[in-house]
């Protein structure tokens, strides 16, 4: 009996673990696709305020297997905040938000590191910027690599970059 019982609460455990992860939130727009990776990036307004501009800001990393992380971003008082995306020699992507804060995230989707780095040279291949439209959707905007470090704010509990 204590077999059967230790075997369903395996089986729970399990099917509550897989819940979690497949029931979170999913991005609602297409964002942007690495062609070379096929990981897909995708920042999204979320918790936004009844009637001011002010939201937060959600960026999902969705690998090729369909696998989503999601990570805070700093959030939008009602500026347009923008996040710039960085292609590193190695196919690596770092999203560099508007606080410092860079997050990498490697060829499999996977986030690699999440660290403030205030003020660190950029990488030197700009892919875009994510900027929000009229509506609230973030879209990748190609050109000129828009400043990026506005508000020195670091998160609590964030590892320092060197």
């Amino acid at each position: 009996m204590r077999r059967n019982t230790a075997v369903a609460a395996v089986v729970v455990t399990a099917l509550a673990a897989m819940f979690v992860i497949f029931s979170g939130p999913k991005p609602r727009h297409p964002g942007w696709t690495d062609p070379k990776t096929g990981v897909r990036l995708v920042v999204e307004a979320v918790a936004e305020h009844p009637f001011l501009r002010d939201h937060g800001r959600m960026l999902f990393v969705v690998a090729p297997s369909g696998r989503v992380r999601r990570v805070e971003l700093y959030p939008d008082g009602g500026t347009g905040l923008n996040a710039n995306v960085y292609q590193l020699a190695d196919d690596r992507l770092v999203v560099v938000d508007a606080n410092g804060v860079w997050i990498t995230v490697t060829p499999t989707g996977e986030i690699e590191s999440r660290r403030w780095c205030w003020g660190r040279e950029l990488p030197e291949r700009f892919v875009g910027c994510f900027r929000a439209d009229g509506q609230r959707i973030y879209r990748l905007v190609e050109g000129r690599e828009p400043d990026v470090y506005l508000f020195k704010d670091p998160p609590d509990g964030i590892e320092r970059g060197v």
